[in-house]
C-alpha cells in the first residue's frame, strides 16, 4: 500500500504549487478527473505531492510517476544492471540517496544536473554496498578514506558524522559511497551542514525534512557550519540557484515554535516524522535472493524493524518568550515501530 504523510501547511503548499505547474484550473480538474501519466511526468516533488493528495487515484498516479522516475534514474547511472538490482541492493543494505543527486531526483530532470551519486550507508553494510558496486556493474575504487584520513583534513564531511569514504567509477557515474558512523545511515544526513540536503531517497520511498524551503530552493545553514570549510561547498548550491543564509527570521512568518518552516532550533526532529514529507511510492519488495544475498544475517531486516534519525538544529534561541536558551546542534540514531517504513 502507498503510504503518505505530510503536515497541513506543506499539503496546502503542495496544491498551490500543483496549480501553478498547470496552465490553468480547467488542466487540473482534468488531471483529477482523469490522471494520465503523460500529464504528470514532467511534475516536481511538491507538484506531485499536491497530486497524491487529490484522492486516491491521484496517489496512486503520484506513487507510479515517481517509481517510473526512480527507475530511469537508476538505468542513467547504472545501466549494466536491472533498476530492480539496484533497488534491492539499498534495501537489504539500508542504503540512502542523498545530495544532489536526491535532488536531481525530486526536481524534474530538465531543471538540474548533479555531480556524483551520493550514497550513505550504516556501518553494518559499508562494504556490502560498496562490493555490490564494484563487482555488480563492475566499479573501479579510486578513492578510500578512513575516518582518520578524514579528521586529517578540511574537508566537508569532516564532523558530519562520516566515519569513512570511498569513490567507485563506472563507466557512467562516479559514486560517492559514505559510511555513518552507527547503524542508522540517516545519523549522517540528519547532520548536514544546512536542511536543503536533508532529503533522502530509500529503496522506495521519499523522505524530505523541510519541504517548504526546498520546495523555494533555500537552505538555513546550521550553527556549526565553518566558512573556511564549507565555503566551495555554500558556493557550489549558490550557484545551482539555491538561496542559503544563515539567519531565519528572514524567511519566518512568526516566531512561534510551531511557524510552518519549523525552524525552531531546539526542535527535536526526526526523519519520517508528522513534519516532513514521506511517501512510501511503490509496493514492490525486495528479493528473497537479494536479502540473503547481500545481508544474510541483518538482524535489523529479520525482526522487521526500522532506523530513523532525530535531530536539533541548534543556535540561537527560537524568539518564542517560552523558549530562551540556546542548545548545541546534535544527530542521533535509533529504532522505530515498522509503521514508519524508511529503513
Amino acid at each position: 500500500m502507498l503510504t503518505l504523510s505530510l503536515p497541513l501547511p506543506v499539503r496546502d503548499a503542495a496544491v498551490d504549487h500543483l496549480r501553478d505547474c498547470l496552465a490553468d484550473a480547467s488542466h487540473l480538474v482534468s488531471l483529477i478527473d482523469a490522471p494520465s501519466m503523460e500529464a504528470a511526468a514532467n511534475l516536481d516533488f511538491m507538484a506531485l505531492i499536491g497530486l497524491a493528495t487529490m484522492s486516491p487515484r491521484c496517489k496512486d498516479l503520484a506513487g507510479e510517476c515517481l517509481h517510473r522516475r526512480w527507475c530511469s534514474f537508476l538505468r542513467a547511472i547504472a545501466p549494466e544492471l536491472p533498476a530492480q538490482v539496484f533497488i534491492d541492493a539499498l534495501k537489504s543494505t539500508r542504503s540512502v540517496f542523498s545530495g544532489s543527486a536526491c535532488i536531481a531526483f525530486l526536481f524534474p530532470p530538465s531543471t538540474w544536473k548533479m555531480g556524483d551519486v551520493d550514497v550513505f550507508c550504516p556501518q553494518d553494510n559499508y562494504d556490502n554496498f560498496c562490493d555490490f558496486l564494484l563487482h555488480a556493474l563492475p566499479g573501479t575504487l579510486i578513492l578510500d578514506q578512513t575516518k582518520d584520513d578524514l579528521a586529517a583534513l578540511s574537508h566537508d564531511y569532516h564532523g558530519r558524522r562520516v566515519i569513512g569514504r570511498r569513490k567507485i567509477r563506472t563507466d557512467n557515474t562516479t559514486f560517492d559511497v559514505l559510511c555513518a558512523d552507527s547503524l542508522c545511515a540517516l545519523t549522517a544526513v540528519a547532520s548536514f551542514f544546512a536542511t536543503h540536503v536533508m532529503n533522502v531517497v530509500t529503496a522506495d520511498s521519499i523522505c524530505i525534512a523541510y519541504p517548504l524551503l526546498l520546495s523555494q530552493q533555500r537552505g538555513l545553514l546550521r550553527p556549526f557550519f565553518n566558512r573556511e570549510v564549507h565555503g566551495p561547498l555554500i558556493s557550489k548550491w549558490q550557484h545551482r540557484n539555491f538561496n542559503l543564509q544563515e539567519d531565519r527570521t528572514l524567511w519566518q512568518t512568526s516566531t512561534s515554535c510551531n511557524d510552518p518552516l519549523l525552524l525552531c532550533p531546539r526542535q527535536l526532529r526526526y526523519f519520517g516524522d508528522p513534519y516532513c514529507i514521506t511517501f512510501r511510492f511503490t509496493n514492490e519488495y525486495i528479493s528473497h535472493v537479494q536479502r540473503t544475498e547481500l545481508s544474510a544475517n541483518n538482524e535489523l531486516l529479520q525482526h522487521s524493524l526500522h532506523m530513523t534519525a532525530c535531530w536539533v538544529l541548534g543556535g540561537l534561541p527560537c524568539g518564542n518568550p517560552r523558549c530562551d536558551l540556546a542548545c548545541p546542534a546534535c544527530a542521533e540514531g535509533f529504532l522505530l515501530a515498522k509503521d514508519i517504513e524508511l529503513l
